[in-house]
Protein backbone atom coordinates (compact mmCIF):
# COMPACT_ATOMS: atom_id res chain seq x y z
CA UNK A 1 0.00 0.00 0.00
CA UNK A 2 1.26 3.56 -1.05
CA UNK A 3 2.44 5.36 2.16
CA UNK A 4 0.10 7.82 0.97
CA UNK A 5 -2.85 5.77 1.24
CA UNK A 6 -2.02 5.34 5.17
CA UNK A 7 -2.33 8.74 6.14
CA UNK A 8 -5.55 10.79 7.15
CA UNK A 9 -7.99 11.39 4.26
CA UNK A 10 -8.01 14.99 5.25
CA UNK A 11 -4.40 15.57 5.22
CA UNK A 12 -3.75 13.82 1.93
CA UNK A 13 -4.77 16.78 -0.55
CA UNK A 14 -2.38 19.10 1.64
CA UNK A 15 0.20 16.91 1.25
CA UNK A 16 0.52 16.73 -2.27
CA UNK A 17 -0.17 19.83 -3.01
CA UNK A 18 3.01 20.79 -0.82
CA UNK A 19 5.34 17.96 -2.64
CA UNK A 20 3.86 19.47 -5.86
CA UNK A 21 4.51 23.28 -4.78
CA UNK A 22 8.10 22.82 -3.32
CA UNK A 23 9.13 20.45 -5.91
CA UNK A 24 11.70 19.31 -3.53
CA UNK A 25 11.43 15.10 -3.60
CA UNK A 26 10.87 14.28 0.06
CA UNK A 27 10.26 10.65 1.49
CA UNK A 28 6.85 10.50 3.65
CA UNK A 29 6.46 8.37 6.90
CA UNK A 30 2.43 7.87 8.26
CA UNK A 31 3.85 8.50 12.41
CA UNK A 32 1.60 9.40 15.23
CA UNK A 33 -1.68 8.26 16.62
CA UNK A 34 -4.13 6.33 14.63
CA UNK A 35 -7.70 6.97 14.35
CA UNK A 36 -10.40 4.88 12.64
CA UNK A 37 -12.48 6.18 9.43
CA UNK A 38 -15.68 4.75 8.28
CA UNK A 39 -15.62 3.67 4.61
CA UNK A 40 -18.53 2.54 3.62
CA UNK A 41 -19.40 -0.47 5.83
CA UNK A 42 -16.26 -0.74 7.24
CA UNK A 43 -13.64 0.79 9.32
CA UNK A 44 -10.47 1.89 8.45
CA UNK A 45 -7.34 2.84 10.18
CA UNK A 46 -5.50 5.80 9.12
CA UNK A 47 -2.60 8.02 10.63
CA UNK A 48 -3.10 11.70 11.95
CA UNK A 49 0.57 12.68 11.30
CA UNK A 50 2.69 12.63 8.36
CA UNK A 51 6.56 13.21 8.38
CA UNK A 52 8.69 14.93 5.96
CA UNK A 53 12.22 13.43 4.98
CA UNK A 54 15.29 14.61 3.04
CA UNK A 55 16.43 11.98 0.63
CA UNK A 56 19.93 13.24 1.22
CA UNK A 57 19.66 12.65 5.34
CA UNK A 58 16.89 10.78 6.45
CA UNK A 59 18.03 9.55 9.99
CA UNK A 60 15.48 12.50 11.13
CA UNK A 61 12.32 14.50 9.76
CA UNK A 62 12.72 18.22 8.19
CA UNK A 63 9.13 18.70 9.40
CA UNK A 64 5.47 17.47 9.88
CA UNK A 65 1.66 17.81 9.32
CA UNK A 66 -0.38 16.71 12.24
CA UNK A 67 -4.16 16.61 11.78
CA UNK A 68 -5.68 17.58 15.33
CA UNK A 69 -9.10 16.16 16.44
CA UNK A 70 -10.20 18.14 19.07
CA UNK A 71 -12.43 17.63 22.00
CA UNK A 72 -15.57 19.38 20.80
CA UNK A 73 -15.51 18.03 17.61
CA UNK A 74 -13.71 20.40 15.67
CA UNK A 75 -9.89 20.08 14.42
CA UNK A 76 -6.95 21.94 13.44
CA UNK A 77 -3.44 21.42 11.17
CA UNK A 78 -0.22 22.00 13.14
CA UNK A 79 2.65 22.57 11.02
CA UNK A 80 6.42 21.38 12.28
CA UNK A 81 9.48 22.73 11.38
CA UNK A 82 13.02 22.60 12.03
CA UNK A 83 13.35 26.00 13.78
CA UNK A 84 12.07 27.16 17.13
CA UNK A 85 9.08 29.61 16.56
CA UNK A 86 7.81 29.58 19.69
CA UNK A 87 10.66 29.66 22.96
CA UNK A 88 7.67 30.20 25.40
CA UNK A 89 6.20 27.23 25.25
CA UNK A 90 7.08 24.34 27.26
CA UNK A 91 6.32 21.68 25.36
CA UNK A 92 9.44 21.15 22.58
CA UNK A 93 7.31 20.36 19.71
CA UNK A 94 5.06 23.31 20.22
CA UNK A 95 7.57 25.37 20.25
CA UNK A 96 8.69 24.48 16.79
CA UNK A 97 4.75 24.49 15.29
CA UNK A 98 2.25 26.52 14.53
CA UNK A 99 -1.78 25.68 13.93
CA UNK A 100 -4.14 26.95 11.74
CA UNK A 101 -7.63 25.55 10.43
CA UNK A 102 -7.14 27.24 7.32
CA UNK A 103 -5.76 24.88 4.48
CA UNK A 104 -4.14 27.92 2.70
CA UNK A 105 -2.53 29.02 5.49
CA UNK A 106 -1.66 25.43 6.50
CA UNK A 107 0.36 25.39 2.85
CA UNK A 108 1.93 28.34 3.33
CA UNK A 109 3.43 27.58 6.66
CA UNK A 110 4.60 23.95 5.38
CA UNK A 111 6.18 25.83 2.26
CA UNK A 112 8.06 28.42 4.87
CA UNK A 113 8.66 25.78 7.81
CA UNK A 114 9.45 22.44 5.97
CA UNK A 115 12.60 22.86 4.31
CA UNK A 116 15.50 20.35 3.47
CA UNK A 117 19.12 20.01 4.93
CA UNK A 118 21.53 22.33 3.95
CA UNK A 119 24.53 20.45 2.64
CA UNK A 120 26.43 22.18 5.68
CA UNK A 121 24.45 20.97 7.93
CA UNK A 122 24.36 17.54 6.58
CA UNK A 123 28.20 17.00 6.38
CA UNK A 124 28.02 18.52 10.89
CA UNK A 125 25.81 15.57 11.16
CA UNK A 126 28.63 13.13 9.74
CA UNK A 127 31.57 15.33 11.36
CA UNK A 128 32.33 12.62 14.12
CA UNK A 129 33.47 10.19 11.39
CA UNK A 130 36.28 11.24 10.55
CA UNK A 131 38.11 11.86 13.60
CA UNK A 132 36.27 8.00 14.43
CA UNK A 133 38.61 7.35 11.11
CA UNK A 134 41.85 9.04 12.23
CA UNK A 135 42.20 8.47 15.86
CA UNK A 136 43.18 4.41 15.37
CA UNK A 137 45.38 5.49 12.74
CA UNK A 138 46.73 8.44 14.92
CA UNK A 139 47.33 5.77 18.05
CA UNK A 140 48.55 2.62 16.32
CA UNK A 141 52.41 3.11 16.12
CA UNK A 142 51.97 5.05 20.14
CA UNK A 143 53.05 1.62 21.30
CA UNK A 144 55.65 0.78 19.23
CA UNK A 145 57.80 3.77 19.56
CA UNK A 146 58.34 2.97 23.12
CA UNK A 147 59.12 -1.15 22.11
CA UNK A 148 61.78 -1.35 20.02
CA UNK A 149 64.48 -0.89 22.55
CA UNK A 150 63.39 -4.32 24.91
CA UNK A 151 64.26 -6.55 22.02
CA UNK A 152 67.96 -5.32 23.06
CA UNK A 153 69.99 -7.82 25.12
CA UNK A 154 71.58 -6.73 28.22
CA UNK A 155 75.23 -7.00 27.44
CA UNK A 156 74.47 -5.13 23.90
CA UNK A 157 73.24 -2.30 26.11
CA UNK A 158 76.19 -2.47 28.40
CA UNK A 159 78.56 -1.90 25.24
CA UNK A 160 76.81 0.59 23.46
CA UNK A 161 76.41 2.61 27.09
CA UNK A 162 80.24 2.09 27.02
CA UNK A 163 80.91 3.49 23.69
CA UNK A 164 78.71 6.50 24.30
CA UNK A 165 80.37 7.09 27.90
CA UNK A 166 83.74 6.89 25.49
CA UNK A 167 81.31 9.91 23.39
CA UNK A 168 81.68 7.50 20.10
CA UNK A 169 79.00 8.41 17.45
CA UNK A 170 79.07 5.00 15.44
CA UNK A 171 77.17 1.71 17.15
CA UNK A 172 79.05 -1.05 18.42
CA UNK A 173 76.44 -3.79 18.03
CA UNK A 174 73.82 -4.02 14.99
CA UNK A 175 71.25 -4.96 17.77
CA UNK A 176 71.38 -1.00 18.74
CA UNK A 177 71.44 0.13 15.43
CA UNK A 178 68.69 -1.55 14.45
CA UNK A 179 67.03 -0.62 17.54
CA UNK A 180 67.74 3.11 16.82
CA UNK A 181 66.69 2.80 13.22
CA UNK A 182 63.11 1.23 13.73
CA UNK A 183 62.39 3.39 16.85
CA UNK A 184 62.90 6.78 14.69
CA UNK A 185 61.51 5.64 11.93
CA UNK A 186 58.49 4.62 13.94
CA UNK A 187 59.04 8.24 16.13
CA UNK A 188 59.24 9.97 12.88
CA UNK A 189 55.60 8.63 11.59
CA UNK A 190 53.90 8.68 14.85
CA UNK A 191 54.92 12.79 15.12
CA UNK A 192 53.91 13.08 11.50
CA UNK A 193 50.47 11.31 11.82
CA UNK A 194 49.74 13.37 14.93
CA UNK A 195 51.27 17.27 13.36
CA UNK A 196 49.90 16.48 9.58
CA UNK A 197 47.26 18.91 8.96
CA UNK A 198 44.09 17.65 7.67
CA UNK A 199 41.55 19.26 5.67
CA UNK A 200 38.07 17.71 5.08
CA UNK A 201 35.63 17.78 2.23
CA UNK A 202 32.08 16.70 2.41
CA UNK A 203 31.10 15.48 -0.64
CA UNK A 204 27.35 14.48 -1.03
CA UNK A 205 26.39 12.94 -4.99
CA UNK A 206 22.79 14.17 -6.21
CA UNK A 207 20.83 13.88 -9.34
CA UNK A 208 22.30 17.15 -10.45
CA UNK A 209 25.97 17.42 -9.50
CA UNK A 210 28.40 16.75 -7.27
CA UNK A 211 27.88 19.06 -4.09
CA UNK A 212 30.54 19.80 -1.88
CA UNK A 213 31.62 21.63 1.02
CA UNK A 214 35.16 22.20 2.82
CA UNK A 215 35.29 25.41 5.22
CA UNK A 216 31.45 26.34 4.80
CA UNK A 217 32.48 27.04 1.14
CA UNK A 218 29.81 24.97 -0.98
CA UNK A 219 30.31 24.00 -4.50
CA UNK A 220 28.59 21.95 -7.27
CA UNK A 221 29.90 20.04 -9.85
CA UNK A 222 28.08 18.57 -12.30
CA UNK A 223 29.59 15.49 -13.80
CA UNK A 224 32.39 13.42 -11.89
CA UNK A 225 35.14 14.46 -14.42
CA UNK A 226 34.79 17.71 -13.68
CA UNK A 227 36.35 17.24 -9.61
CA UNK A 228 40.30 17.92 -9.53
CA UNK A 229 41.73 14.68 -10.16
CA UNK A 230 43.41 13.95 -6.92
CA UNK A 231 39.66 14.09 -5.38
CA UNK A 232 38.50 11.82 -8.12
CA UNK A 233 40.95 9.16 -7.20
CA UNK A 234 39.62 9.18 -3.67
CA UNK A 235 36.51 8.97 -4.38
CA UNK A 236 36.40 5.56 -7.09
CA UNK A 237 38.54 4.28 -3.71
CA UNK A 238 35.78 5.06 -1.59
CA UNK A 239 33.35 4.15 -3.46
CA UNK A 240 34.36 0.61 -2.86
CA UNK A 241 34.19 0.53 0.53
CA UNK A 242 31.65 -0.84 2.71
CA UNK A 243 29.26 1.88 4.00
CA UNK A 244 30.81 3.30 7.40
CA UNK A 245 34.11 1.79 6.23
CA UNK A 246 37.47 4.25 5.88
CA UNK A 247 40.92 4.84 4.53
CA UNK A 248 42.82 7.26 6.81
CA UNK A 249 44.74 9.18 4.22
CA UNK A 250 41.83 9.12 2.19
CA UNK A 251 38.29 9.26 3.42
CA UNK A 252 35.30 7.51 5.03
CA UNK A 253 32.05 6.38 3.00
CA UNK A 254 28.82 7.42 4.90
CA UNK A 255 26.77 5.27 2.12
CA UNK A 256 26.70 4.80 -1.32
CA UNK A 257 26.09 8.89 -2.02
CA UNK A 258 27.57 10.75 1.11
CA UNK A 259 31.60 10.93 2.03
CA UNK A 260 34.10 12.51 3.25
CA UNK A 261 37.61 13.28 1.47
CA UNK A 262 40.60 14.19 3.43
CA UNK A 263 42.84 16.54 2.42
CA UNK A 264 46.41 16.27 3.38
CA UNK A 265 50.04 17.54 2.05
CA UNK A 266 51.58 15.53 -0.23
CA UNK A 267 54.41 13.57 2.04
CA UNK A 268 57.96 15.06 1.10
CA UNK A 269 60.16 13.43 3.82
CA UNK A 270 60.93 9.89 2.25
CA UNK A 271 61.19 9.02 5.88
CA UNK A 272 57.55 9.41 7.01
CA UNK A 273 56.43 7.33 4.34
Amino acid sequence: MDTLDLIHPTLRPLVNAFLMKSKYPYKIEAAGRTIDVRDGEDFKMYSLRVNFFDPNYTHSAVGSLKFVVKIDGGFTFSVMGRKEVAPRRRNREDRFSKTSTDEKKVLKLMCQMVTPYTLKEISSFYDMSVNEALNPWRRELYSKTRVPYQKMSYDAMVKELRNLQSLGVSFVTSEFRDMVEETLAYHDEYEYRNSVPVGKMFVSIREDGIHTTIDGALAVHPTFDMLPKDLQGKLAILKMLKDGDNIPEVGVRINSNTFWLLIMPERVDAGNQ
